[in-house]
């Protein structure tokens, strides 16, 4: 159990440090997360996905990960 508590605490440290990047959460299974941008004067989401090593994409923040495009 306190395993357990120790694994939560180490997630919820996570998610408070991207939120204070302004990052959001979209897909905990998945690891996907997105970061506001301004790209060619329009607001855009960068992508990531858990195995990237950084933020490899981005789409337009109507679109979603469906959207993806490569940087």
């Amino acid at each position: 159990m306190k395993q357990l508590k120790a694994l939560e605490e180490q997630f919820q440290a996570v998610l408070q440090e991207l939120a204070e990047l302004s990052a959001t959460v979209k897909d905990v299974e998945a690891g996907l997360v997105d970061l506001y941008h301004v790209r060619d004067g329009h607001l855009v989401c960068l992508c990531w996905k858990r195995g990237e090593k950084a933020f490899e994409a981005w789409h337009h923040v109507d679109s979603g990960f469906a959207g993806r495009q490569p940087l």
